[in-house]
């Protein structure tokens, strides 16, 4: 998507939040059914307008990274990432399609998983034969929400090495500012 079609996507994705959702009744009677965010609480920044502009150029089946968006914008990777975290408009504003730089699938609706909280704790039973492993709740729902953005992405067709931990392929940077 262009930069102008984006930044008007985005434009038309705000109006839509922000504009209350009216319907008629039997009596003929308007309500205010509005389900939409409300922009105000979500505190959507410039910044996280200039990201959002930005993902909605990169195309179905293609990833980009925070690094490369953070040096489009002369941020930081992490403020790119903050940026996707709060997206009310995913997946439509697609925060899915960024990645870390070694293309590991990062964080996901704000859960992030490192490798040390991945593993697990194990203890061993008084059965010596027997143990026991357990992951925090914490850990399980990052391990949910990554899943979520493992199969957006394969449904949008990005391939992913054997373990399906990374992403393959080049990283989209085609982005016009």
């Amino acid at each position: 998507m262009d930069p102008q079609t984006a930044a008007q996507t985005l434009a038309s994705l705000i109006a839509q939040s922000t504009s209350p959702k009216t319907t008629t009744t039997n009596d003929n009677t308007n309500t205010n059914t509005n389900t939409r965010p409300n922009l105000n609480r979500l505190n959507i920044t410039p910044q996280d307008k200039k990201v959002y502009t930005l993902l909605l150029q990169i195309p179905p089946g293609s990833f980009t990274t925070y690094a490369i968006l953070a040096k489009l914008l002369n941020s930081s990777p992490r403020a790119i990432g903050n940026s996707c975290r709060r997206n009310p408009f995913a997946p439509t504003v697609p925060c899915h399609r960024v990645v870390a730089t070694d293309r590991a699938l990062g964080g996901f609706k704000g859960e992030h998983i490192s490798k040390v909280k991945i593993k697990s704790k194990i203890t061993t039973s008084k059965r010596s034969d027997v143990q026991l492993i357990t992951t925090s709740v914490k850990t399980k729902q990052a391990l949910l929400t990554l899943d979520e953005k493992r199969k957006l992405l394969k449904n949008e067709g990005v391939k992913f090495d054997v373990k399906g931990e990374k992403v393959l392929g080049t990283p989209f940077a085609g982005f016009r500012i």
